[in-house]
């Protein structure tokens, strides 16, 4: 709250007209910039550039001193929140810091991973998740989110796919459009990240080089990225890696050309993590000095932690490495992003939501995503929902665990505020009469507990007792996230004798699988009930998984990404284009492992409901068409079942001809609907032929004339077809592309 009362008297500094800053129009907030910049020091233009993160025995002087001009990571500590307070009104001209930390899917009161909320497959749902968590930060003094992540992930041994939208680039696009949204409407600056590519790392190794052909990059890298810059993306971040030998925070044909050039980002960029210092280590140059040359030159403007601008930047500019106009360019994007904070904040309601409002809107929401968001995998038992138990058994040291609910980056979240997946389901069991009896089995994720710990066999005695087993099992927060990425996705054997043991029972038994990837089920799918994605949900999430199991609500989650059956099959996703020797179970001569089946254990979009739905075939309002135009592909669904459920509709298009090889089937629209029991929904999913292309070599979008098929169905496996011919071509150059999803954002 402090820091928004302060905004209150920010930049009160004199402008041309003598007037403040709250509710000046455009030109006068560029006018307000060019006075605070033509006032300003060279240090403090540095100091502008800087990004200071808050460490054990911060020197709170350097705030003061306007040192430190944007700060990061004070919101994990109310007392260097008030310590923060109290230096800031002590600074030379009160420019305003940005203050950020990184929070992707909450600040305090904590939502579903980003990875589940793309499981939604609901825009809107990640829209209002992004506009509550920033504005809960916010009310707390945090104006900045170190996020979304918008990188596309097509490798499950990579740990930070739990941060973004997985491996579709519709999807991803759509997604990353809609958190960019909701985040700023929350009142927070955004910083997109990371530009670009970083979810291609060479062997899914964190920080790792990235190699990308000028088509794979333009096709699957940028859109995220292109589409969230279109709805007003602040701040975009400069990667660790390297992409085709360049570091990306020395790449200026990467940042300059083509994230100013073509894509017109006109916003700041800033470095990852320390990493200009750490060019060095890339081996570019040797002298601290040419390093932040490098930086600079190539575009990055504020550098995060490691003070390599304050130290060195100046030296640079008195050697000639870098020019004074090129300083006040990075300085100027920076202000722009703060006079916009403000001006926003002057005009916004007084009377807006407290913290607590907020917190229990966000609670709520959590539920609802996390209804949308659980992915029923199997229920060849039939096991969900639980039906005519008396007591029921939960197991596991997950099943109880806050700190692993709460995930990777818990923000300023507190674990006694967690509803556990053991409270939810024993508080939802007892409103139905049922007993539940937790049990622990081995402590946490069983990581260091060997198979034939005497604890399995007796949590195995003790759920033997019970008429049905619910038993957590998955990744904790320690094995996922940034720097977690792993050679082996198989669960700890301790988890695999755990959820054996209890199957061997007898008794009916449920898997919750909790993490923010996919993991490798074979040695535990024999005998199960059924198994469901859980993710990890948050401070209140598992509230919504008991009503799931209980019947409440129908699962609806879709996976974001294509599952493998085996750690050897990633990278792996639905898109990939045809082979001369297409995969045969059979043949060995063709596009396959000889030791594993070619398809997937699950394919992108895989999810079940409790209900039957049939498909009927898609049909357009046209057979032609031209590039100019919008089709519409009408699917008839139907509820077979006698249970409510919410269907997510998906279309894929082939490019049955082309002038090089397309892709199998990408995704070109989704359509999340309720359908009642014994009830024909009609859905209509729009796609611009426009969209319908691919790039080349010189960076530029074709569409072909010829003829596309489109799949509608429950996932990336639909047959049912209908085929379209687009009469003319299109060959435009980069900035002139379709920005994928931009239509439904700004309707």
């Amino acid at each position: 709250m402090w820091y928004l009362r302060a905004l209150a008297g920010l930049l009160l500094v004199a402008t041309p007209s003598g007037g403040t800053a709250a509710g000046v129009a455009p030109d006068e907030a560029e006018a307000r910039v060019e006075v605070l910049l033509g006032a300003m020091t060279l240090p403090e233009k540095i100091a502008q550039l800087t990004v200071v993160s808050d460490y054990p025995g911060f020197d709170f002087a350097r705030v003061e001193t306007g040192e430190a001009g944007n700060v990061m990571n004070f919101g994990y500590s109310d007392r260097d929140m008030r310590l923060l307070a109290a230096a800031w009104p002590k600074s030379g001209q009160k420019i305003p810091m940005l203050n950020g930390i990184d929070m992707e899917y909450g600040y305090r009161t904590l939502l579903p991973v980003p990875i589940a909320q793309a499981a939604t497959f609901d825009i809107a749902a990640n829209r209002e998740a992004a506009r509550l968590m920033s504005r809960e930060a916010v009310l707390d003094g945090v104006d900045w989110t170190m996020g979304p992540m918008v990188d596309v992930s097509r490798d499950q041994r990579w740990g930070r796919t739990v941060e973004g939208a997985g491996e579709d680039v519709l999807l991803a696009s759509c997604l990353a459009g809609a958190r960019t949204q909701g985040a700023r409407a929350g009142g927070q600056a955004v910083i997109l990240k990371h530009f670009v590519g970083h979810g291609f790392a060479e062997g899914a190794r964190e920080y790792g080089p990235v190699e990308l052909g000028e088509p794979f990059l333009r096709d699957v890298a940028l859109p995220p990225f292109r589409t969230a810059i279109a709805v007003g993306a602040d701040m975009v971040m400069a990667a660790f890696n390297a992409v085709n030998g360049v570091p990306m925070a020395a790449n200026r044909r990467l940042l300059q050309e083509m994230l100013r050039g073509e894509a017109g980002f006109g916003g700041a960029i800033v470095s990852d993590w320390e990493s200009i210092k750490q060019l060095r280590f890339h081996r570019l140059a040797e002298d601290p000095v040419e390093v932040v040359a490098l930086a600079l030159r190539a575009g990055v403007d504020l550098d995060m932690s490691s003070d390599q601008y304050r130290l060195h930047l100046a030296e640079a500019l008195r050697r000639g490495l870098v020019r004074g106009d090129e300083i006040d360019a990075a300085v100027r994007r920076v202000l722009r992003t703060k006079v916009r904070l403000e001006r926003e904040r002057a005009v916004a309601d007084p009377n807006g939501a407290s913290p607590a409002v907020v917190a229990a809107d966000l609670r709520r929401l959590s539920v609802e995503i996390a209804r949308r968001a659980d992915v029923l995998l199997e229920n060849a038992g039939n096991a969900v929902p639980l039906k005519g138990i008396r007591r029921l058994a939960i197991v596991g040291g997950l099943a109880d665990d806050a700190a692993a609910h709460l995930g990777p980056t818990p923000g300023h979240a507190a674990e006694a505020e967690v509803t556990t997946f053991a409270r939810a389901l024993s508080e939802r069991a007892a409103r139905s009469g049922v007993a539940a009896d937790v049990v622990e089995g081995c402590p946490k994720s069983c990581a260091e507990v060997s198979p034939d710990d005497p604890r399995i066999a007796e949590a195995a005695r003790r759920a033997a007792a019970a008429d049905a087993i619910v038993v957590v099992v998955g990744e904790d927060e320690r094995r996922i996230g940034e720097a977690t990425s792993r050679a082996d996705l198989r669960p700890p054997a301790g988890q695999i004798a755990l959820v054996r043991a209890l199957v061997a029972t007898g008794r009916p038994v449920v898997v919750l699988l909790q993490g923010g990837r996919a993991q490798i089920v074979e040695e535990i799918r024999d005998g199960l009930g059924a198994l469901m994605m859980v993710w990890f949900p948050g401070t209140n999430g598992a509230v919504a998984t008991a009503e799931i199991l209980f019947g409440d609500v129908a699962p609806s989650g879709r996976l974001p990404f294509t599952w493998p059956r085996a750690t050897g099959q990633s990278p792996l996703s639905y898109d990939l284009p045809p082979t001369s020797r297409p995969a045969a179970a059979q043949d060995r001569w063709t596009n396959r492992y000889l030791d594993l089946p070619p398809e997937p254990r699950y394919p992108f979009g895989h999810g079940l409901t409790t209900s039957p739905v049939d498909y009927a075939d898609p049909v357009l309002d046209r057979p032609r068409a031209s590039v100019a135009d919008t089709v519409t592909v009408r699917v008839a669904v139907t509820n077979r079942g006698t249970r409510g459920v919410r269907e997510v509709v998906q279309l894929y298009a082939r490019d049955l001809l082309a002038s090089r090889a397309r892709p199998d089937r990408r995704l070109v629209a989704f359509e999340p609907v309720e359908i009642e029991p014994g009830r024909t929904r009609e859905v209509a999913l729009e796609v611009r032929v426009a969209d319908l292309g691919f790039h080349v070599e010189n960076g530029h979008w074709i569409v072909e004339p010829g003829v596309f098929r489109f799949f509608a169905g429950p996932d990336a496996r639909a047959m049912r077809a209908v085929d379209l011919t687009v009469t003319d071509g299109l060959d435009v150059a980069p900035r002139d592309e379709p920005i994928l999803c931009l239509d439904r954002l700004t309707r």
